[in-house]
């Protein structure tokens, strides 16, 4: 049991390191971002994502909805 607590906190104390932020701030609105591709996984269409203005957005104008 003590090695998996020492597992958990070795990761949480190390995964901050690999988050990364992304910003659609220079995308154009209405399309996905450059090198993006929108899937479906199991059934049904393919979803629609695309970024859009929101003036609530942590780093303005865009976000991916």
């Amino acid at each position: 049991m003590t090695v998996v607590r020492l597992f958990w906190l070795v990761l949480a104390a190390v995964a901050p390191g690999f988050a990364e932020t992304i910003g659609f701030d220079s995308a154009k609105p209405g399309n996905l971002p450059a090198g993006w591709t929108s899937a479906m996984t199991h059934t049904g269409g393919v979803p629609k994502w695309e970024v859009v203005p929101d003036s609530t957005a942590p780093s303005k104008p865009n976000v991916l909805a």
